[in-house]
């Protein structure tokens, strides 16, 4: 969320701000002539220093009056990875698919992408929030051979899989040591992509809400490693606080709950809630631990909150173990 301060009308504030705007006009010449690394860059701070020294009210004024009536804006969406985010074709943000083109930028059809819009695209899957969503692919990779290695015929359920891309890089899920891999996600459309690429492993597709994890809708059995790399960034602190409760349920004796979430602020949030149309709920360390005060009570309940990411804790990451 923006940075809140006293509260004016944002009319008031804003309706002499074009002028103050003027830098969409420099960076537009700067990205139309080819200079895009030095224009995005500017774009990105600029954007930045909006966002974090408006309301929220504000930030909606420019966003709606000034930021997207610019012709910077037609210009940005030549960058497919941006144009995708900002449209939203599966009706919400950072789909299976868009994710997809961050991780590969190189299995990316661009047979249809203006010159402008490779570079924009060279440069948006190449920024320190794109490599460290690659980080976060890789962490979570990590828990899954550490579970696999420590036990046997390991139980491990992924809760918003997308198309599951960890397993590209889980040497062990790859020589079939592991016991079950569950991959529970709303979309039917990741799920198909996911069992069309890794199938042959034995992955258990699993069509379910979140909605149905917390109404109990269905027995899962019990886990060894249950992880969320990214659905909390999505899910307000009530129904984070129900569904981590019932995720621990789902825990055996000696598992643990892995939940990644992003940061309150990161150098791209100006431009991915402008342009890119693509709003996350950051949590600091304490806000994430908060998520898990149902378990406040439980004394087999031990929790852990560390930095994640390779660039200024880009995420943070909650472990909850079961004793």
């Amino acid at each position: 969320m923006a940075l809140q301060y006293a509260t004016v009308a944002p009319q008031a504030n804003f309706v002499h701000e074009k002028t103050n705007l003027d830098f969409l006009d420099d960076i537009l010449d700067k990205l139309v002539r080819g200079n895009v690394g030095i224009g995005m860059i500017e774009l990105g701070n600029k954007l930045h220093e909006l966002y974090a020294s408006t309301s929220d009210s504000e930030w909606e004024y420019l966003l709606n009056n000034f930021l997207l009536k610019h012709p910077i804006k037609d210009v940005l969406m030549q960058d497919p990875l941006t144009a995708r985010s900002f449209t939203q074709p599966r009706g919400y943000a950072g789909d299976a698919v868009l994710i997809d083109m961050v991780y590969f930028p190189n299995k990316t059809d661009l047979s249809k992408v203006s010159p402008l819009g490779k570079k924009l695209y060279n440069y948006t899957t190449r920024t320190s929030l794109s490599r460290n969503l690659l980080r976060r692919l890789r962490t979570i990779s990590e828990y899954i051979d550490a579970t696999v290695k420590l036990t046997q015929n390991a139980r491990i359920l992924s809760v918003g899989s997308g198309h599951c891309r960890e397993l590209e890089f889980s040497d062990d899920i790859k020589k079939g040591k592991v016991g079950r891999f569950v991959a529970l996600d709303h979309d039917t459309a990741s799920l198909e992509r996911m069992m069309k690429d890794y199938g042959s492993l034995g992955i258990e597709p699993l069509p379910l809400s979140i909605a149905e994890i917390i109404k109990r809708r269905t027995n899962l059995g019990q886990f060894d490693l249950i992880y969320a790399a990214g659905l909390y960034d999505y899910l307000s602190n009530r129904l984070s606080q129900k569904l981590t409760s019932e995720l621990y349920k789902m825990l055996a004796p000696g598992g643990r709950l892995v939940l990644i979430n992003i940061n309150t602020d990161y150098g791209e949030i100006g431009y991915l809630e402008s342009y890119m149309n693509w709003s996350m709920i950051g949590r600091g360390k304490a806000e994430l631990l908060e998520l898990a005060s149902d378990l406040s009570s439980d004394e087999h309940a031990t929790l852990n909150v560390k930095d994640g990411g390779i660039i200024n804790s880009h995420y943070h990451i909650l472990e909850i173990e079961k004793q």
